[in-house]
């Protein structure tokens, strides 16, 4: 009886010190120009800083809802431009660097472009299977057959765009969008910027429950959300983030 009560103490200890870890967002992207944030891998042309605008607007995005420190993974140039293989180099190293010992962390990667690359739906599933939950875009395009290279996996959460409560015109629709999030901010419009909403919310469920995995954050996170979509294209979930977790 007394061993048991030192390694159930000693669990509740060891629960009690990984709660205290500030949850951590990798964002694959051109670059973050912003305090507290830690500057991983540079897997395109030029300087780790952000000369494009893109990374550095959806961490401020994703930090206005709650994200905290930031480990920026640039995979794009000063045009926005980059390569398969980049951010398919980008997602192996966050998946190798992740140590859940060292807290929850998850993934920003508001990106695009039509097709599949199965490699990358692979790893996103690794991601999953370690405890990252994936935050990505719906894309934009005419329906949900035109969805973006990342939001084709299932174990990603997939945002789609909103302005106001109505779905961003130019936006992809369909069964594969879990919850849908403001599109415009700071002078920026695209379901980009409503992913970065997401990761900010996620972040601040892992506050909530350090260890939640992937598909559990996303059961909550549209639990939680408002069914005020409209009008709510063929198929498609209502449920939209609104306030923010601060």
């Amino acid at each position: 009886m007394r061993r048991l009560v030192i390694i159930v103490a000693a669990l509740l200890c060891s629960v009690a010190a990984h709660s205290q870890v500030e949850p951590r967002l990798y964002i694959i992207d051109s670059g973050v120009n912003l305090v507290n944030t830690t500057a991983g891998p540079n897997y395109a042309s030029g300087p780790h800083a952000d000369c494009n605008g893109h990374g550095t607007t959806v961490g401020q995005i994703a930090r206005d809802y709650g994200a905290g420190p930031i480990i920026s993974v640039r995979v794009f140039d000063c045009s926005g431009g980059g390569y398969d293989a980049s951010i398919t180099a980008a997602l192996q190293w966050v998946i190798a660097d992740h140590n859940p010992a060292n807290g929850p962390a998850a993934v920003l990667m508001a990106m695009g472009g039509p097709g599949e690359v199965p490699a990358w739906i692979a790893l996103i599933d690794e991601a999953a299977q370690d405890g990252l939950a994936v935050i990505v875009p719906s894309g934009h395009g005419p329906d949900w057959t035109f969805f973006q290279k990342l939001a084709r996996s299932e174990t990603a959460i997939v945002v789609g765009g909103v302005i106001g409560t109505a779905p961003l015109w130019y936006g992809n629709f369909g069964p594969q969008i879990d919850i849908y999030a403001s599109a415009t901010a700071y002078g920026w419009q695209g379901t980009s910027m409503s992913a970065a909403v997401v990761a900010g919310k996620v972040i601040g469920l892992l506050r909530q429950m350090p260890w939640a995995p992937p598909a559990h954050l996303r059961t909550v996170l549209v639990d939680s959300a408002t069914p005020t979509l409209s009008p709510v294209p063929p198929g498609t979930t209502d449920r939209i983030v609104l306030a923010p977790n601060r």
